[in-house]
């Protein structure tokens, strides 16, 4: 058993589970099976991060070479058609969430497919990391008893860890930067 990240793209993370020697056919080939955490399938969100002129997308752990990036999610109401706005907080990493300073779309209308959010996150710092989380706002008068969703980041990422990097300075050309991943690891002396 393990964690699959968010497969469906609905928010939610999903499990993986192995079954060794599960018998598909005539052989003990083995199987594995994802379970949704949301109960279900789910409306599929798709949360991505793009570069600013939105040519490409952009990894996880990837670079901006602006001082800004795009903020792309699919605006579903699981409510059925009504309207909806993107509110998006982009942070440095290590600079906890806290709903201040968020920026968000107008009303639009999901219709019955959905709506696709597009929006830039800018005025970043060079030589900085980000993380980012975004959720989706349904409006009251169509959706009175859930004002907004809940919020959602890269998949296979929490909302703690590094989603991008931007990195502007032109003299850092043709030199290569490496950036690990801090590990840490309790020592019992034994």
């Amino acid at each position: 058993m393990g964690t699959a990240g968010d497969v469906n793209g609905d928010g939610f993370a999903d499990v993986i589970v192995g079954a060794y020697y599960y018998r598909f056919t005539f052989q003990n080939e083995g199987a594995a099976f994802v379970y949704y955490g949301n109960e279900g399938p789910g409306l599929s969100l798709n949360p991505r991060q793009r570069r600013a002129d939105d040519s490409a997308p952009i990894a996880h752990l990837g670079l901006s070479s602006e001082y800004a990036f795009r903020l792309a999610l699919w605006g579903r109401s699981p409510f059925g058609r009504g309207q909806v706005k993107l509110e998006w907080e982009v942070k440095p990493l290590g600079t906890p969430f806290d709903g201040s300073d968020t920026d968000q779309t107008a009303w639009l209308d999901s219709g019955t497919a959905g709506v696709e959010f597009n929006e830039l996150a800018f005025d970043l710092s060079d030589d900085t990391a980000y993380h980012w989380r975004a959720r989706l706002h349904y409006h009251p008068v169509t959706t009175p008893f859930q004002q907004h969703g809940r919020w959602v980041t890269m998949p296979w990422n929490g909302w703690n860890e590094q989603d991008l990097r931007v990195e502007t300075d032109p003299t850092s050309k043709g030199r290569v930067k490496v950036f690990l991943p801090i590990v840490l690891r309790s020592y019992d002396g034994g």
